[in-house]
């Protein structure tokens, strides 16, 4: 269902009236990485294949680029980009009304739900601008970018004849496991980053994988993926009849041996140099190395704060030639690659999911060593390249050094993929992808509704209940039951079981005209077991959106919204509730959606005001008694019924809690006997004061309170660290 005070329009003639035609119509992509505008490859390459190849058949794409504080106006430079937008510029191009402009406000400090609603208003403004067109919406799972325009097009907000998809690049969980790096500073950033990655993933229109191997790794985590389709990278192709590109200052004798990718742990720098210097001093001194590859900070333990630069320095210097190019586009160094004398390309990361480089440099007579990962695989049988790879095994610095030996000691015959190969597969591609946006656009979305489904609204009574019943009088529905609970609510929800829905309203509560048959049209379109929606509490919102248990643990009371819940779900659980009362109801719901895995759908707008209050400065967390509760309400649920995602939700929580205590132990430490120090001899110099207070307000300090803050949250002792 579209409200229409929801309904946004450009703020001037942006966007011409594009009409559907042949089946074909309007493309926007939405991402943080576009090649042409940063200079980068992967997800950025993936995006320019993706609009050339819509662009070429018919397609008017638009793109709206993440996290990009310039502003376009919808100039483009690209050729198959008709329009090009950023985030940071919906504000001054689209005509917000004020429950937009609340929505904003009230995330300016959360860059996830920033970015993500930015792109929901972006798409709303596109379907109403374009009410003839067919309207497909790609966008990756990074960040859950998508996950407010999923959410909405899942509920009904968004026209049918738009079509939205998520393609799975490499989420939040698979980045850190692949840089085996599992402590975070920013826990809570992580979780809620995974929770909204998943959830996109798993309720868009089309959710695509690109590789197998990414595939079965998220469905380890716990993802659903079996309404997942496979759809490959669209190959870029390489231009073989133009110029090579002279690269300045390499030697002209040596054998070239390019690292190519950016210099990180994932990618397999330490693992190479570490190859390189297992050479033997003959193979040495006849190669000379280049660095292809963006400069990163590295996290291994033993290189830990250092820039992937400086280690290489270290390393290297007086050992092996070599020479670093770490501000070349990708198109720069492939071509740079094609004007070096038979080089030797490695290929050397951990874990890669579909990789665009393999692709490219797949299209080169060079020799490659290539690690045997599962991404690389499936990108080389893709393309049909097996002439001159030689594998080693991953992480293996023994078996790439072998690997680099066995690849310097000849010169096969080389037979790359035919250029006319390449587009028949991009053809396919395209046609396959086609075809999906085609059948989701005509297949019959959402579920077969009630026409009047039963709801139940308890209200808590209270000084202002009145008025909330009078609201709820005009809200006009046929399937409404409204319950005044004035004591033993667990009891009074009992009173709500025969009926479809249950929404629990606070006495001071207000729903928004329309706003019952909303959320029940969402819940119903949507086959949601819970709904959540934010409060109007006069000036900010209380918006909490759920997640997983760990966030859970670590939420404000006074920021959660209301929740619409199927009580064909509650059915087995009434007696474990028998405890519950008003101010828990929203949270015990989402914690038993969480642990079950029940369907849970979050919609955008308040449709329910509360009398106004301050906002909380702060998020000092659940108390203890909260805690204990809800600890005790998951314990009646029977092992066999909790859903895999939440187990392993609850283990790597523990075992990052237990490596951030062992990073920051020794750094805490050292804090406290410094501090204790200067408080000893502050009473002999005026000026230690000073040194103490700015040392309390260090970065390693406030980790040292925001530490025990979790301790607590946790329910773990805050005593000692």
């Amino acid at each position: 269902m579209v409200d229409p005070s929801t309904e946004i329009d450009f703020d001037r003639d942006i966007l011409p009236e594009f009409r559907h035609q042949d089946g074909r119509g309007i493309a926007v992509l939405i991402t943080s990485e576009y090649e042409g505008l940063f200079r980068n490859g992967g997800i950025g390459t993936y995006y320019r294949e993706l609009s050339e190849q819509f662009h070429a058949a018919g397609w008017t794409v638009l793109l709206l680029v993440s996290g990009c504080a310039d502003r376009f106006g919808g100039r483009s430079p690209f050729a198959p980009v008709a329009r090009l937008f950023s985030t940071a510029e919906i504000e001054e191009i689209l005509r917000l009304k004020p429950p937009h402009h609340r929505l904003l406000e009230s995330v300016s400090a959360h860059s996830l739900d920033r970015e993500s609603l930015r792109a929901l208003l972006f798409v709303q403004a596109v379907v109403r601008s374009c009410p003839a067109a067919l309207v497909y919406v790609e966008i990756p799972e990074m960040t859950g970018l998508g996950y407010h325009t999923i959410q909405a097009k899942r509920q009904g907000m968004l026209a049918e004849r738009c079509v939205t998809a998520v393609t799975l690049h490499g989420c939040q969980e698979w980045l850190s496991e692949a840089h085996e790096r599992d402590t975070a500073e920013y826990l809570d950033w992580l979780w809620l980053a995974s929770h909204y990655e998943q959830t996109s993933f798993e309720l868009a229109d089309l959710p695509f994988f690109i590789s197998r191997f990414l595939r079965k790794r998220v469905e380890a985590y716990g993802w659903r993926v079996e309404r997942s389709l496979p759809m490959e990278n669209f190959v870029p192709l390489v231009n073989l009849a133009g110029a090579p590109l002279p690269l300045p200052g390499v030697p002209e004798v040596g054998t070239p041996v390019v690292f190519f990718g950016r210099l990180e742990d994932r990618k397999g720098l330490l693992v190479f140099v570490e190859a390189l210097l297992r050479l033997g001093p003959e193979m040495r001194t006849r190669i000379h190395v280049l660095f292809m590859g963006k400069s990163m900070p590295l996290f291994a333990p033993h290189c830990r704060g250092m820039g992937a630069v400086q280690w290489i320095g270290q390393q290297l210097d007086g050992q092996i030639s070599y020479s670093l190019h770490t501000n070349l586009t990708s198109d720069e160094a492939i071509r740079t690659i094609r004007g070096l004398q038979s080089p030797v390309v490695c290929l050397a990361s951990h874990q890669e999911n579909f990789p665009n480089a393999a692709l490219e440099i797949g299209q080169l007579t060079v020799r490659m060593v290539v690690s045997d990962t599962g991404g690389f695989r499936e990108t080389l049988e893709f393309i049909g390249r097996s002439d001159g790879v030689h594998w080693f095994r991953p992480r293996d610095p023994h078996a790439l050094a072998a690997a680099l030996t066995a690849a310097l000691a000849g010169l096969p015959a080389i037979c790359p993929p035919a250029s006319d190969t390449l587009r028949t597969l991009n053809r396919q591609l395209l046609e396959r992808k086609q075809a999906y946006i085609t059948q989701a656009a005509t297949a019959l979305s959402g579920a077969l509704a009630e026409a009047h489904p039963t709801v139940a609204v308890v209200v808590v009574a209270g000084p202002e209940m009145e008025a909330c019943l009078d609201h709820l009088r005009a809200q006009s529905l046929p399937g409404l039951r409204v319950i005044v609970a004035s004591e033993a609510f667990a009891d009074v929800l009992r009173q709500a079981a025969d009926c479809r829905w249950l929404l629990v309203l606070e006495s001071g509560d207000r729903l928004v005209a329309g706003g019952l048959a909303q959320l029940l049209a969402a819940a119903e379109h949507s086959r949601a077991d819970l709904l959540t929606c934010p409060v109007d509490c006069g000036g900010w919102l209380a918006d909490f959106v759920g997640g997983s248990l760990p966030v859970l643990f670590r939420s404000d009371l006074r920021r959660m919204g209301r929740c619409l819940v199927s009580t064909a779900r509650l059915a087995p659980y009434w007696e474990a509730l028998s405890g519950t009362d008003a101010a828990h109801f929203c949270l015990e719901m989402l914690s038993l959606a969480a642990a079950l895995g029940w369907r849970h759908l979050h919609h955008p707008y308040p449709r329910v005001a509360a009398p106004p209050c301050p906002a909380p400065a702060d998020n000092p967390g659940l108390p203890v008694a909260t805690q204990l509760r809800l600890r005790e309400l998951l314990g009646t649920l029977p092992p066999e019924v909790w859903t895999p995602r939440q187990l392993r939700w609850l283990v790597s929580t523990l075992q990052q809690t237990i490596q951030l205590e062992t990073v920051l132990k020794p750094r805490l430490w050292e804090l406290e006997w410094r501090v204790e120090y200067f408080r000893k001899e502050a009473g002999e110099s005026p000026g230690l004061r000073e040194r103490i207070a700015a040392m309390e307000s260090s970065k390693f300090w406030k980790m040292r309170s925001g530490w025990f803050k979790l301790k607590r949250r946790l329910g773990l002792p805050a005593d000692g660290v």
